[in-house]
């Protein structure tokens, strides 16, 4: 693996970490959230979840305080619900292609670092 490409990972793994807590905070704040395969209608859950997320950047704008109380979860059914069974069928390369540009996009705007203490 290229420096670059480590470099990418580091970034990427930042990004998801960020994205992970604010995921959190949205779903802790709004548990309706948790049960969006159980609402019916799936056409139905999107309103559902831009409503949470627009009411949660009200809220967060407002200084609403967050309970960290509201994201501890009793059991793991509660978070991530049963996934199906899917096997990928996907023999293009062009995710590979998607990743190695975005590599060197990211190689050529930002510091190449060699993990993530270099952030």
């Amino acid at each position: 693996m290229t420096a670059a490409e480590r470099s990418f990972n580091v970034y990427a793994a930042k990004g998801r970490t960020c994205i992970d807590r604010t995921f959190e905070r949205l779903v802790g704040r709004w548990k309706a959230l948790n049960r969006c395969s159980s609402m019916g209608q799936a056409s139905f859950v999107p309103d559902v979840i831009l409503t949470c997320c627009i009411l949660h950047n009200i809220a967060e704008q407002y200084g609403s305080p967050y309970k960290d109380a509201w994201s501890e979860c009793h059991s793991e059914e509660d978070v991530t619900p049963e996934q199906p069974h899917w096997e990928c069928q996907i023999t293009s390369m062009d995710g590979e292609d998607v990743r190695n540009r975005l590599t060197k996009y990211m190689c050529d705007r930002f510091p190449v670092i060699v993990d993530d203490e270099d952030l």
